[in-house]
């Protein structure tokens, strides 16, 4: 069918037999053949590449995969560019639009195979190899993905946009030396490019470089992991140690030449275990239903009396050696109908979880911080209680007052239809000691308490206000939660 196809002109439909029988008997060199051939005819060399080198791993060979060998060698995609120039380079608007449509609808499959279809009349056009692009990677199709952005990059060099999604896909593939190096082209064409250099602050969370790079964020969070935090949890932290390693952590940032900003209200120590909370606010926002998940979700919680005290948990959570790494954070309270300013938590999968690491997380309080502050343990999200006041309540000693409603199933099942999953980036453990994404984060906790009037502040020496929005909604705050040092 796909041969009797080809011969019709129509090299997108039988594109689709060739990769059906090759996935049916991967084993028949012919198919292969096929497969990369059309891919070749439809201007999709990078991919072809790819399946080339897919076919070669698998034992693949003979006189016509050495001529594709040699044809990938010297032309590289010249031929195929040489061919196109004199074609339009991008569909029209609303056909585009349609295809983005699509994706933004969760519909992967369908947007990719529009925009491979439309990459057949437009091979120059970079959005719909972007297009494509994103498509794979929401399929998981990662090396799939990066040919296609390859391939954008080939017909316009500079697209920055294009290094920074191959970035993306590098570090969902578990490759983020790669992924560093496609940011850092990103940025060499625009510097000032804002999503590239939080994703790269992002991925020096759970990576430490193995390369030297000049690029002023890496060697910023190099500084600032070189400064130890470890020794000064193992006794109780003083205040002026908290400003040391605050100042000395700014120093990093300024003397690197730095300029960055973080949206993380949040510090997080993240394990391999997704939490999928989006996920789960998004269900009880839409239809007020407190998924399955959410009945096992304890958390240990800690509310820190002053942005110095805030600090000090951050560090002691950061050194606490948990069994099973817990996903930990810190953070600055600023939900409206939530009373609190700042709180510490961990992540439990049920309730006697809870109550153990509740009894090691204060023995490390009260080592490091001293007897005043204590962890309690409480259920899920402080949200869910206000549609179900039982839910918070914790019973020790047998069957809690509330449980999960099984006709919730539904509703959840449809939710997950309608918002197919996205893939993810490989869970990775956050990297133990400070990085780059802490202070900026603890600069947005300063903002935070100037705007609350919290007195600590005022020895962390920061004069200026790095995000103002934090600093607004902080003063607005003390409207509906006054606060009281």
């Amino acid at each position: 069918m796909g041969v009797l196809t080809a011969g019709r002109g129509k090299m997108q439909e039988a594109l689709r037999f060739f990769k059906t029988a090759l996935e049916a008997k991967p084993n028949i060199a012919q198919f292969w053949l096929s497969y990369i051939n059309a891919l070749i005819k439809l201007g999709r060399a990078a991919e072809a590449q790819v399946v080339f080198k897919q076919a070669k791993d698998q034992g693949a060979k003979g006189a016509a995969f050495d001529q594709l060998e040699q044809q990938f060698a010297n032309q590289g995609l010249q031929a195929n560019k040489a061919n196109t120039l004199d074609k339009p380079q991008d569909p029209p608007a609303q056909q585009l639009q349609s295809i983005i449509n699509l994706y933004t609808q969760g519909q992967l499959k369908q947007a990719l195979a529009t925009s491979s279809q439309m990459l057949e009349r437009f091979p120059n056009s970079v959005v719909l190899y972007n297009i494509a692009g994103a498509a794979n990677v929401g399929l998981m199709q990662f090396d799939a993905a990066i040919a296609n952005y390859k391939q954008a990059l080939r017909v316009k060099p500079d697209y920055a946009e294009a290094y920074y999604n191959m970035g993306i896909a590098l570090g969902h593939k578990g490759d983020p030396e790669a992924a560093i190096n496609s940011y850092n082209k990103a940025l060499k064409i625009k510097p000032n490019y804002a999503a590239v250099k939080s994703n790269l602050v992002d991925l020096l969370t759970f990576y430490t470089p193995q390369k030297q790079s000049s690029n002023p964020i890496v060697a910023a969070n190099e500084s600032i992991r070189k400064i130890d935090i470890k020794d000064i949890t193992s006794s109780v932290i003083a205040d002026d140690q908290v400003v040391n390693v605050f100042s000395k952590s700014l120093s990093c940032i300024s003397s690197s030449g730095v300029e960055v900003r973080t949206k993380e209200e949040q510090a997080y120590r993240r394990n391999t275990a997704p939490l999928n909370c989006k996920r789960h606010m998004s269900i009880f926002k839409q239809h007020d239903v407190i998924p399955k998940f959410c009945f096992g979700c304890y958390k240990v919680q800690v509310e820190p009396k002053s942005i110095i005290e805030l600090i000090k948990v951050f560090f002691v959570l950061d050194q606490l050696q948990l069994n099973k790494n817990n996903n930990r954070k810190c953070m600055i309270e600023l939900r409206p109908d939530v009373p609190g300013f700042y709180k510490g938590l961990i992540y439990c999968s049920g309730l006697n979880e809870a109550n153990q690491i509740a009894e090691q997380f204060n023995t490390a309080l009260q080592q490091s911080i001293g007897p005043g502050l204590v962890a309690k343990v409480k259920r899920g999200c402080s949200e869910y209680p206000s549609s179900y006041p039982d839910y918070k309540e914790i019973n020790n000693s047998g069957p809690q007052l509330m449980n999960y409603n099984e006709g919730w199933k539904v509703v959840e099942a449809d939710y997950d239809r309608e918002n197919p999953t996205r893939a993810k980036e490989n869970l990775r453990s956050t990297v133990t000691g400070l990085n780059l994404s802490d202070i900026l984060t603890i600069r947005k906790w300063v903002d935070y308490a100037k705007g609350i009037g919290d007195p600590s502040v005022n020895l962390l020496n920061q004069n200026a206000i790095y995000d103002q929005k934090t600093y607004e909604l902080a003063k607005a705050r003390l409207d509906q939660h006054p606060f009281s040092p």
